[in-house]
């Protein structure tokens, strides 16, 4: 890390700059993606702390790290909640790391997103970088763990002082709770809502758990309610989002780790498309959990 050529884009008069307009916003955000892994959740943590900056994650980054809670917005997109998409749309600055920003995430009109906003995008991948339309000039080829680090390690240049962001993003969290008043159901009510239930199940299952989800409800409801935190994962099949994926996940999650818990969501139509593989649950006398 640090000194291939996936960081030689990394010059100083870009980084100045981008340390410059970081110093100019008033609502700036940080948009933290699976190219982050690789960061011990410790150091990553502690570099969040640090710079003080509100931050998003994708859904594939959603357990890169225990929450800060007084800096974490959530998730944006098509499938992201309230307060995430309006800090997004609000921000005047914003830093994505490590995500490749794709549709469910940005949306389908670029020029619609952020409309205030300076974006930068750190990339590894060229190609990756050249696909994103003329919204994103400002583009870095580089490894995101390097720069997030860079940006660690010049700290001491940047102002730290966005408190009317940080109350706005308080506020926000306060008016719009991912769990709402009208997914709570009175305890003598015979129904369940799927809210409601996968914020339960989240905070009673063990540190341990591996969490699966196939499509549906089971993907939607768990990544926008489900707050891994203190080494429980959450894992979906992100890049096709095919049916079917939860269980034959969920044993391959528990071969990679027989130790851990294993929780896999799943629907009735994800369910049906690989019923039969429960024979390879029974089989290897799994104790997963569905």
């Amino acid at each position: 890390e640090g000194n291939n050529q996936t960081n030689l884009e990394l010059n100083h008069q870009k980084f100045d700059m981008l340390i410059s307009k970081l110093n100019d916003s008033l609502k700036p955000l940080l948009w933290l993606g699976n190219g982050l892994r690789g960061i011990s959740p410790a150091e990553l943590r502690q570099i969040i702390v640090k710079l003080k900056i509100p931050y998003l994650t994708s859904w594939t980054a959603n357990d890169l790290i225990d929450p800060v809670e007084d800096l974490y917005a959530g998730h944006a997109g098509t499938y992201g909640s309230r307060v995430g998409n309006l800090m997004l749309q609000s921000s005047d600055f914003i830093l994505a790391l490590g995500t490749r920003l794709a549709i469910p995430q940005k949306g389908y009109v670029d020029k619609e997103l952020a409309r205030e906003a300076t974006i930068y995008v750190v990339e590894i991948d060229e190609k990756e970088l050249n696909k994103l339309s003329d919204r994103f000039q400002n583009k870095f080829r580089c490894d995101a763990r390097y720069f997030i680090r860079e940006i660690y390690n010049n700290s001491n240049k940047l102002k730290n002082n966005f408190s009317f962001w940080l109350e706005h993003l308080k506020n926000l969290k306060e008016k719009y709770p991912n769990l709402e008043n009208f997914h709570k159901l009175s305890q003598d009510s015979d129904l369940i809502n799927s809210y409601q239930f996968m914020s339960k199940l989240g905070s009673e299952a063990p540190l341990n758990t591996t969490f699966i989800t196939d499509m549906g409800t089971a993907l939607i409801s768990a990544f926008q309610i489900l707050n891994p935190q203190k080494g429980q994962k959450l894992f979906s099949s992100q890049g096709l989002g095919e049916m079917g994926y939860g269980l034959p996940g969920a044993i391959g999650a528990w071969f990679a780790n027989s130790n851990r818990e294993i929780i896999c969501l799943n629907c009735d139509g994800g369910i049906m498309m690989n019923l039969q593989d429960l024979q390879t649950v029974i089989h290897n006398k799994i104790p997963m959990k569905i």
